[in-house]
């Protein structure tokens, strides 16, 4: 699996953020949460794991909490944004996420969005960070 991070994010707005990352590449991609996942409603959500997909490494201890991985399209980004965005559980429960598509990590925050653990790879292009940028929604990135 291609693991190399192309450029290491400084969110302003972690939520903005990841309904902005969520919406650019949700298409043929699966969406991986680890944590704390009793507050979210994920099985109308097909297909479903709840097992872990060979492609995908978890980045948390086992011990942290549950990991699932779910198609990510457009017709499942909505529900999906839905459960994790609700109460911040996308910050208070859910200690990593990734997003993955053909074996490369697309997007990954771990330590719930901490600064220094949100990376995109290198098949996102610069121009939408520069993008996120100028939106307010991130305050900068380096390469990594």
């Amino acid at each position: 699996m291609n693991t190399k991070r192309a450029f290491w994010l400084d969110p302003c707005d972690p939520d903005e953020l990841l309904q902005c990352v969520v919406g650019f590449l949700a298409h043929g991609s699966h969406i991986v949460f680890e944590g704390d996942l009793s507050r979210c409603e994920f099985s109308s959500v097909r297909p479903f794991t709840a097992v872990p997909v060979p492609e995908v490494k978890r980045e948390t201890d086992p011990s942290e909490g549950e990991q699932v991985v779910l198609p990510l399209e457009m017709e499942t980004e909505a529900h999906i944004l839905s459960q994790v965005l609700t109460d911040n559980r996308f910050l208070d429960d859910i200690a990593a996420i990734q997003i993955v598509r053909d074996g490369e990590v697309l997007f990954l925050a771990g330590d719930h969005f901490d600064s220094e653990c949100v990376s995109v790879g290198n098949s996102v292009p610069e121009d939408f960070l520069k993008e996120l940028v100028q939106r307010g929604v991130l305050k900068s990135y380096r390469e990594g």
